[in-house]
């Protein structure tokens, strides 16, 4: 896989294209399925594990190797009405929307219920006979009803399979004698448009059904005349998946604003409550020095060092913990230049670099909407490991390069320090988690954890290549 690509088989990415409400997949440059939501597994009839790997003509009309390609070098999003086979034979109409993903080989591709209204009253005027064929095979619900009693007259499969009535059940009978209530404020909007336009389009309502959970539809509604009496033809979307989606997105949002004030009263916590006896340690550490301190002897005196070490360390933690709470909160993106955020850096720590003899080469940085303070500590800590982890007598080489990549700019940050081992790429990234004793290498095991965060909170990456003994390159995206 190339640098930068996204990987499809991530599970945040994965649930992120599960939580749509529409029908996704993703397709690579070769026009082969990688990957499904449910709902595209629906509309298919197949499960995942059946289709990736497959061509997409497998399901869908006409998308073959060179309409694949086509898109590729054309770029622009593309919007076609295509058919769609399902596993059983069967065929649905839809509207198939493509595009590509930024920085990667794959398309993106989005299934939506074509809206039929416009051709079913197409097909009324040139013939009764394929209005009712296409009204029996419409994968949309449609009813037809009296405009002088709103009773049924007729209902296709797909209206009786979604509400779960047989047409002896509802034929002559209105929705309020079987038990098919709709949203009030819903029936009285479509009954105002019906007034004055004589249609009604796009009407999200809510069906409570006798014997079934509540039923959420997108809904039109024409009127039609059939053998000169006027009525009603209704067609239904079924979207009781997404208003369910949108319901759990909801309650995710509750509750992540529930935890990020949990957050916020930790970090008070942090900052104030236990802060407090640590300081109060240190001072009773001061004065029994003060006091009592000519006359510890040896281990005594060891000890007491002990503990006011541990005492530091403790505080160094709690506030290093409190800083990487605090990282993104309150703040807002500004146009920045990344060239004078390193170049602050390197000022920073002016007396650092000269110490070490480091020699910094810096090339081409463009100018970002970011959080300043944030990527000002992002390549403060880079360049500080940087110095920090170095080979004993050579002096640190750090290169720092930026390049864009898609919709995003990839930078990168190396250097010819002592490397990391390949399998602890993962752990450097995690709160806390050191490689070596804080006696050989200074440090509280949050740096690369803080780097992670600020670049989450830019939509990015990170990622690192090394050769133990000769050198790190820390890669990320913005």
């Amino acid at each position: 896989m190339e640098t930068g690509q996204v990987q499809f088989t991530e599970p945040i990415f994965q649930q992120m294209i599960a939580c749509l409400p529409q029908s996704v997949l993703l397709a690579d440059k070769a026009g082969k399925i990688a990957y499904m939501n449910r709902q595209a597994e629906q509309i298919a009839g197949y499960p995942l594990s059946q289709l990736i790997g497959k061509p997409l003509t497998h399901i869908i009309s006409g998308y073959t190797k060179e309409k694949i390609a086509h898109i590729f070098i054309q770029i622009k999003p593309t919007t076609e009405n295509l058919f769609i086979e399902h596993k059983d034979g069967t065929i649905q109409y839809m509207q198939v929307e493509t595009s590509l993903v930024p920085a990667t080989d794959y398309l993106l591709i989005s299934l939506i219920p074509y809206d039929i209204t416009e051709k079913v009253l197409l097909q009324l005027k040139e013939s009764e006979e394929k209005f009712k064929k296409a009204f029996e095979s419409s994968p949309a619900g449609m009813a037809i009803t009296r405009g002088s009693d709103t009773t049924f007259v007729e209902a296709n499969p797909a209206f009786l399979k979604m509400t779960g009535y047989t047409k002896e059940e509802i034929i002559g009978r209105s929705s309020v004698q079987i038990g098919m209530l709709m949203d009030t404020e819903a029936r009285k909007k479509i009954i105002e448009q019906l007034k004055q336009h004589g249609s009604a389009r796009h009407t999200e309502i809510e069906i409570n059904l006798q014997s079934a959970p509540p039923l959420h539809v997108l809904t039109s509604v024409e009127t039609i005349f059939l053998q000169g009496e006027p009525c009603y033809l209704t067609i239904h979307h079924d979207i009781t998946e997404r208003k369910h989606s949108e319901k759990a997105l909801q309650q995710k949002t509750v509750e992540l604003a529930r935890i990020n004030k949990e957050l916020q009263q930790f970090t008070y916590i942090a900052s104030h409550d236990l802060q407090e006896p640590l300081r109060t340690v240190s001072n009773y550490i001061e004065i029994f020095r003060d006091d009592y301190g000519d006359l510890l002897k040896g281990e005594a005196h060891h000890c007491l060092e002990s503990i006011s070490a541990a005492n530091r360390r403790m505080s160094l933690l709690v506030r290093t913990l409190l800083d990487y709470s605090r990282l993104g909160v309150g703040k807002e993106r500004v146009q920045s230049s990344c060239a004078k955020i390193i170049q602050h850096v390197i000022t920073d720590l002016d007396a650092m670099i000269q110490h070490s003899g480091t020699q910094i080469q810096v090339g081409d940085m463009p100018d970002l909407f970011i959080y300043e303070t944030e990527v000002h500590q992002l390549f403060q800590n880079l360049i500080t490991n940087a110095i920090k982890f170095q080979r004993a007598g050579s002096k640190p080489e750090i290169k720092i390069y930026a390049e864009k990549a898609g919709d995003k700019w990839k930078f990168s940050v190396s250097d010819n320090g002592i490397g990391i081992e390949p399998k602890y790429f993962e752990r450097i990234f995690t709160i806390f988690k050191r490689l070596h004793p804080s006696s050989v290498y200074e440090g509280s095991g949050i740096g690369l954890a803080n780097c992670k965060k600020i670049i989450e909170l830019h939509q990015g990456e990170i990622w690192l290549e090394s050769n133990p003994g000769k050198g790190t390159t820390f890669y990320f995206t913005l």
